[in-house]
């Protein structure tokens, strides 16, 4: 029945009674003119008045040729008329043009209550609820992967090939909502505000508790703590949380890094360290920041026993207003040099160059060249909205590099949109080339909501961690129930992945060409013949990697060193490697022989030795 519906909506199907109504016309014209002088030589129709012969016999003409559409007796046998084809054909053509008018007027009229009443039939499908751009691009997405998909918002009079469609009305029907996600497999939440996307998600997870729920949040600091801030008021009377917070800005971030890693650029350019230069100060802007030390970290440049090597990175922002930037950032991570200078990879150093949008002024390009100096520029990330025209910084950044000699790297711009510019994939972008990044279909990847089991990768990693490395098997740490924080303590780790390998040898440029790196649920195989740790030097050295990914992991997202104390978030393990106790170091190796065996292995797409990593 929907799909018959959908049929008599679709553009095309528009078209064609289009074309079929004017061919009833032209046929049943040139037909019923030929009626007309039958009918007026045989006298069978009134002469008429001398002077109006053409105007009677344009009006019998249009008149008898309009009946087509209604169908009139007189198409079956135009009386007594030998068989006249244009005439019959009209006929036909008519009355399928009448018949699909009035079932395309019926189901205008019944289709909303129709597609009501299917979505609360509906079962094992992925309800979408929401009005931003985005809930109509994983609609998109979800239905090329093959998913049944029903959407509960405004496509703006458009079609959604593929997906019931429930128009939403102004005043949201949060009882019906219910019943259409009661036997839904997930739900993703997409509304016009981070709030509004926020209050129905916590609604949704209540109602759908066997339901995977996805809050599609623009803000990454909301997704962050999102579930936590709400994990009392689920009250799901014992069952597992499945609510799941994401960042479509964080997805973003994710969609530019991944593909291009910067640590491989640092070390194609023969770096000390990585230096990022991100152009604007925004949700993405942050995000770049956060998921670059997620991702990025490598060892030290004073290890000499494995590549790549380098020092902690760089990050300069430019931006309009410098001092209320580093405010707010002083804000969400304070301290961050301070406590970072603990590693012995050297501090992460931040800096803030005013400099309008549009182009690079003397001031802000004097500021620039010392820190270019000390640290050559590794990448450049240009993070305004599709709105403020990405492009024309891009250009402002090249042509003021290009100027002033500042730089020779990629510059990288996002776009969900696409800008023309090519997608910035792999790692070996054009130096001062212009790439773009960050299109539907990568950030809706990079969410997971296309994932068969979301957060795979991460339970799967928890759990044999929680096993194999603490030796605990207790319920209360179990992924359904564990705190925000640690949950995404386990995605960061995963994220991790490609730079553990690199850093082990492997050259992981197949992985990063691959569609589905992007996902959070998938991980870089290795091929059967390679022994990720060759010796022990090599699992020493791993070993000391995961711990100073750990720690970066932990200052960001806001622990200071200190007595343990997961409230304010202070933990005494925030020290160098050499400078843990022996139990501790042990915990990281165990980790390390672990991670040896969990990864899988593939004889076809499995990673290899060698490449520029090694």
């Amino acid at each position: 029945m929907v799909a018959f519906a959908a049929l008599f909506q679709r553009q095309w199907f528009n078209v064609l009674l289009g074309i079929f109504a004017l061919a009833a016309i032209v046929l049943g014209a040139f037909g019923w003119a030929e009626v007309y002088e039958i009918h007026v030589a045989d006298e069978k129709l009134q002469s008429p008045p001398p002077g109006e012969e053409l105007a009677w016999k344009i009006s019998y003409i249009a008149a008898n040729t309009l009946r087509a559409f209604l169908f009139a007796d007189m198409y079956a046998s135009p009386w007594d008329v030998e068989f006249n084809w244009p005439v019959t054909f009209a006929g036909w053509l008519g009355s399928f043009v009448f018949a699909s008018a009035l079932i395309k007027g019926a189901i205008r009229v019944f289709s909303k209550p129709l597609a009501r009443m299917n979505a609360v039939q509906r079962s094992g499908h992925v309800v979408v609820i929401g009005t931003r751009e985005i809930a109509v691009q994983a609609c998109v997405s979800l239905v090329d992967k093959g998913w049944k998909v029903t959407y509960h918002g405004d496509t703006g009079g458009e079609a959604l090939e593929g997906a019931l469609v429930v128009p939403r009305p102004v005043d949201a029907d949060d009882a019906f909502l219910a019943k259409s996600v009661r036997r839904a497999n997930r739900v993703i939440i997409a509304e016009d505000s981070d709030s509004l996307t926020s209050e129905l998600a916590v609604k949704m997870a209540k109602t759908a508790p066997d339901s995977i729920v996805f809050a599609l949040l623009e803000n990454p600091w909301v997704a962050t703590n999102l579930r936590q801030a709400n994990l009392h008021g689920l009250d799901l009377d014992g069952k597992e949380d499945h609510l799941i917070a994401v960042s479509e800005t964080r997805a973003l971030a994710r969609a530019a890094l991944i593909p291009s890693p910067p640590f491989m650029y640092a070390e194609q350019y023969s770096q000390r360290r990585i230096h990022i230069l991100i152009y604007g100060f925004n949700s993405l802007a942050m995000a770049l920041f956060e998921e670059t030390l997620y991702s990025n970290i490598v060892p030290g440049i004073n290890d000499s026993t494995v590549s790549p090597r380098l020092d902690h990175p760089r990050f300069t922002f430019l931006t309009p207003n410098a001092y209320a930037a580093k405010a707010e950032f002083d804000a969400r991570h304070p301290d961050f040099e301070k406590e970072s200078r603990r590693s012995n990879n050297g501090s992460i150093a931040v800096e803030f160059i005013e400099c309008p949008l549009d182009c690079l002024t003397a001031e802000a390009v004097a500021n620039l060249k010392p820190l270019l100096a000390a640290n050559p520029l590794t990448l450049a990330y240009v993070t305004s909205s599709d709105r403020d025209e990405p492009l024309a910084g891009a250009f402002a950044l090249q042509t003021g590099a290009k100027r002033h000699d500042l730089f020779k790297c990629p510059i990288l711009a996002q776009s969900r949109n696409g800008n023309g510019a090519l997608r910035a994939v792999g790692t070996e972008l054009d130096p001062l080339g212009v790439y773009s990044f960050g299109q539907w279909d990568d950030v809706i990847m990079a969410l997971g909501v296309l994932d068969k089991e979301p957060d795979a990768l991460a339970k799967a990693y928890h759990e044999n961690y929680r096993r194999e490395v603490l030796n605990r098997h207790g319920s209360d740490e179990r992924w359904e129930v564990l705190p925000e924080v640690f949950r995404m303590a386990n995605r960061n780790a995963v994220l991790h992945l490609p730079a553990k390998l690199a850093s082990m040898g492997l050259d992981i440029n197949p992985y990063l060409e691959r569609p589905d790196a992007l996902s959070p649920s998938t991980a870089p195989e290795i091929h059967p013949d390679v022994v990720l740790v060759a010796s022990e030097e090599e699992a020493a050295k791993l070993s000391e990697l995961e711990h100073e990914r750990w720690m970066v992991e932990r200052w960001v997202t806001g622990w200071r060193y200190g007595p343990r104390d997961n409230v304010r978030r202070h933990h005494p393990n925030l020290v160098p490697f050499q400078q843990l106790d022996e139990q501790t170091q042990r915990m990281d190796r165990v980790f390390v022989d672990w991670l040896s065996r969990w990864i899988d292995k593939d004889k076809d797409v499995g990673l290899r030795r060698g490449g520029k990593s090694r």
